[in-house]
């Protein structure tokens, strides 16, 4: 996995998660496997500057859906990235600038268990993240 790729969060997946989720979602019982395959990918995608390779790295996230077990962090950025994909994706920096705190804080928090969560190959548990302590303390729940 690329490790820029990782610790500079995707622009687009930030600008997703300011959407609200589809009420059918996508799917909650991916395997890892099939879920990190598509999260590398969405990565990867970041090095490009080819908008259609976003989205199909999105759809390959919004199809392959996440693993049971997940945060609510990371089931709702992928079904915010749904949403996206289904809606009209031609002004995209109006969602980041009016993105919440805690929207960018659901966004680094599904970013740390994925990486967890693909390095291991096993659903990860957020709070044994190694950064998770720094840079959510006690109110790391919310």
């Amino acid at each position: 996995m690329n490790r820029r790729a990782m610790t500079t969060l995707p622009a687009t997946l930030l600008l997703v998660t300011g959407l609200a989720a589809c009420s059918s979602g996508p799917p909650t019982d991916a395997s890892v496997e099939d879920y990190c395959g598509a999260m590398d990918a969405f990565w990867v995608s970041m090095e490009s500057t080819e908008m259609a390779d976003h989205v199909a790295a999105a759809e390959a996230l919004a199809d392959s859906g996440t693993p049971a077990g997940a945060p609510q962090q990371a089931v709702d950025t992928v079904a915010a990235m749904q949403t996206w994909l289904e809606g009209d994706r031609d002004d995209e920096t109006a969602y980041f600038t009016a993105m919440s705190t805690d929207q960018r804080r659901a966004m680094t928090q599904m970013s740390m268990w994925a990486e967890m969560t693909c390095s291991t190959g096993e659903v990860a548990d957020l709070e044994d993240h190694p950064m998770w302590e720094q840079r959510f303390g006690e109110d790391a729940g919310s």
